[in-house]
């Protein structure tokens, strides 16, 4: 069954790439006639002593070319890397995913560890990725907008049931929570430290479990979570970096180099 799943996964990634290809090739050939003419004119200005019009000339043509490499890039290139990213995650193929990574981004996030990484999506049932849309470049780096549903499968903690709720008035309770998943954690043995530096926005996120484990490197917070496990599906917005590594034209290395939570930032934080 398993080696009939990669094989289907394997065909599915095969159609994308010609798809990918496909659409490269059009794009391409959308502007070639433009710049054949220009070149075509250049020359024959050359040829009639007419050399300033005739640089011109080739200078339309080349920025022509370039344009045309951003948006291959932009729009199709670096979409498709992050099409897949996200879609080796859904079929569990976390090896392909993590060979998208960066290796500053596989250090700096994982330790380069790929297990953590593998292990970051343990409760993890499916991702679908619904909208991905290039939001700027600067140099060689692209930042887009991914935004998925991820059907999520895991225990609860128990404290914070109900978290979500709160109103401003109830503050104290917020208070009162923390202060006994706090404890609780010093009894198991954890940092609680590592706890009461996380962001409050965190705290409301629904995969809040997932958050906790991850910052303290285990699969499970023992007495802390309930035995309940509870499946869940929720909108993730994530602000994706791509760094291209430009061999010629198009052609060179593109990798994931970055993935955030982008309602947890500004538009100005964005922006860098």
């Amino acid at each position: 069954m398993e080696q009939l799943w990669n094989k289907m996964s394997k065909k599915v990634e095969v159609v994308d790439g010609v798809k990918t290809v496909v659409e490269v090739i059009l794009a391409i050939a959308a502007v070639l006639p433009a710049i054949y003419l220009y070149f075509e004119k250049a020359k024959t200005l050359l040829l009639t002593g007419k050399t300033g019009l005739a640089c011109l000339f080739i200078l339309f043509a080349l920025s022509i070319l370039f344009v045309s490499r951003h948006y291959i890039v932009t729009r199709f290139i670096n979409l498709n890397t992050i099409k897949k990213f996200y879609k080796y995650v859904n079929l569990g193929q976390y090896e392909r995913s993590w060979s998208l990574i960066s290796d500053d981004f596989k250090k700096n996030r994982w330790q380069e560890d790929y297990l953590r990484f593998e292990k970051g999506f343990v409760f993890t049932q499916g991702v679908e990725l619904l909208m991905c849309k290039h939001y700027r470049t600067v140099g060689s780096t692209s930042r887009y907008v991914a935004i998925y549903i991820d059907a999520v499968n895991c225990p609860q903690l128990s404290k914070l049931t109900g978290v979500r709720d709160l109103k401003i008035r109830d503050v104290k309770s917020l208070e009162k929570m923390t202060k006994e998943i706090s404890k609780d954690l010093s009894t198991a043995k954890f940092d609680p430290e590592t706890f009461l530096d996380m962001e409050i926005l965190e705290l409301l996120h629904h995969n809040f479990g997932d958050i906790l484990r991850w910052k303290y490197k285990v699969d499970t917070l023992g007495n802390l979570e309930s035995y309940h496990f509870v499946k869940k599906k929720y909108f993730s917005v994530k602000l994706v970096t791509i760094t291209n590594h430009p061999i010629f034209w198009i052609f060179g290395k593109r990798k994931i180099s970055g993935i955030r939570n982008l309602s947890a930032y500004e538009s100005e934080d964005i922006a860098h």
